[in-house]
């Protein structure tokens, strides 16, 4: 009987040490992998962090010009651009303008990327004598909810559908002067007009109809949105020497 007891006890006690075998396998495992997920997420959040940093375009540059020269100034990755000062630059509102500084300049980029469109709409509106006779010739005229924190584009093309007649449009944004858009047949350049520091929880849009040829013809508007902006900054530093050979 004493041996019986015996062989029990062995398999007993080997069949222990294969299950203390196969738990510590299986944490060494457990923990390789938890090792491995950290490192991964690790790698990620770097990663991450670096495109982050290669994708801003809130950069600082600095240019030595002598005096009387010209220099052309840089800002990409956006889709409108305001430079400032305005003073001594060409054509300001592009991403290349050419500045001639009398002295040394500190220049600002305001560079916007359009983001999504909270308002747009298309439309055709007959112009009739009771509209040419009115007081305000008011075409069109619209009220949209806006974040007084956040700047917008306002975007606008139309043209008529009779060859003969033309006339001239006023843009009005919350009571103040967008811009003027000259109409006829063909479509002109799309109007845009950047609207920041709105203050205000609504942008009316108003159309007025300041000049035309003749009634009875239809303006075709294909395009009327007001999209949101992300805006970076650009700092350049033009430096006049004044001591050039």
């Amino acid at each position: 009987m004493k041996p019986r007891v015996t062989l029990k006890t062995q398999a007993r006690t080997q069949n222990r040490l294969k299950t203390t075998l196969t738990y510590s396998a299986l944490g060494v495992f457990a923990g390789s992998l938890a090792c491995a997920v950290i490192i991964m997420l690790s790698d990620q959040l770097k990663s991450t962090q670096s495109l982050a940093k290669s994708e801003s375009v809130e950069l600082r540059d600095s240019k030595s010009i002598c005096a009387g020269d010209t220099i052309m100034l840089n800002a990409v990755g956006g889709d409108l651009y305001v430079w400032s000062p305005e003073r001594d630059l060409k054509n300001a509102h592009s991403g290349n303008p050419i500045a001639k500084p009398k002295k040394t300049t500190i220049y600002t980029a305001s560079i916007y990327k359009k983001l999504e469109s909270i308002f747009s709409e298309i439309g055709r509106y007959q112009i009739t004598a009771e509209l040419l006779n009115s007081k305000e010739r008011i075409l069109y005229r619209k009220e949209i909810p806006v974040d007084p924190k956040r700047d917008y584009v306002f975007s606008f093309n139309a043209r008529t559908l009779s060859a003969l007649d033309k006339g001239m449009l006023e843009i009005i944004i919350n009571r103040k002067l967008a811009g003027k858009f000259f109409i006829s047949s063909r479509y002109p350049k799309t109007f845009e007009y950047l609207w920041t520091n709105t203050q205000s929880h609504t942008a009316t849009i108003t159309l007025l109809l300041t000049h035309y040829d003749g009634d009875g013809d239809i303006i075709e508007i294909p395009e009327m949105n007001i999209r949101t902006l992300e805006k970076q900054s650009l700092t350049t530093t033009v430096q006049v020497k004044e001591d050039c050979p």
